[in-house]
């Protein structure tokens, strides 16, 4: 990932040596190749080098993730509203690319959760990328909304897709370590498990509901944290 730049800007620099030598004495080879071809191809191959380093990277991330111990701060008062805000600020982009149609729906009041700021934040950024990467085209939407279920003192997160939807046979499956449908695009099936793992150490659950053609539906359950019996009184400002 450092090397490369390096040698694309030695690549940019001499190409303009490499033309003026084109110009006076014709075509030459170059690696193996004529120079008119090769003045095509380098770009792609860098950017090749560049894009599978970044997805290397990107696996050996998740697989560190998964099997670290985890010594996150879990004491932290958490916003659940606060921290889908700025998971979507994050991944702003990928949304803009993926859908017309994003739509978030706050729960006024919401209580505060105890837990990890950045871990809450890590499953709503999967849960918003495997959404991003499930719809077929722009048309299609993706929705986020929080509830409150008082009487059972939990905290509700649903990211909806209209995306292509998940098999049953499969769908039992989509949190095991390194499952995935996402070979072709270098998926290693991580991000869920690691989700999963994170949400179970704060006590809570998730579920999944996905219809073939119609797009699948993640929901975490996460318990409300409470120093007295009164619900209302750890709502938020």
């Amino acid at each position: 990932m450092l090397n490369s730049p390096i040698l694309k800007e030695a690549w940019e620099n001499a190409m303009p040596i490499l033309e003026k030598y084109h110009e006076q004495h014709g075509d030459f080879i170059v690696g193996g190749m004529p120079y008119t071809d090769m003045r095509e191809n380098i770009p792609a191959l860098f950017s090749g080098i560049s894009d599978g380093a970044k997805r290397i990277k990107r696996i050996v991330d998740d697989l560190k993730n998964y099997v670290r111990e985890d010594t996150a701060d879990l004491t932290q008062l958490v916003d659940m509203n606060a921290v889908i805000t700025s998971a979507i600020s994050l991944v702003s982009n990928m949304i803009k690319k993926s859908t017309k149609h994003f739509e978030v729906d706050y729960e006024n009041d919401l209580p505060v959760l105890k837990g990890n700021f950045q871990r809450f934040e890590q499953v709503v950024i999967n849960l918003i990328q495997n959404a991003c990467q499930a719809l077929s085209d722009t048309d299609k939407g993706i929705f986020i909304s929080t509830a409150c279920d008082e009487k059972r003192s939990m905290i509700i997160v649903r990211v909806k897709d209209e995306g292509t939807g998940i098999p049953p046979e499969k769908l039992s499956q989509i949190t095991d370590p390194f499952f995935t449908t996402k070979h072709n695009s270098g998926g290693v099936g991580l991000g869920l498990s690691i989700s999963l793992k994170i949400v179970e150490e704060h006590g809570g659950s998730m579920h999944f509901t996905s219809e073939i053609g119609s797009g699948t539906t993640a929901e975490i359950i996460l318990p409300v944290h409470r120093e007295n019996n009164d619900l209302k009184d750890w709502k938020n400002d």
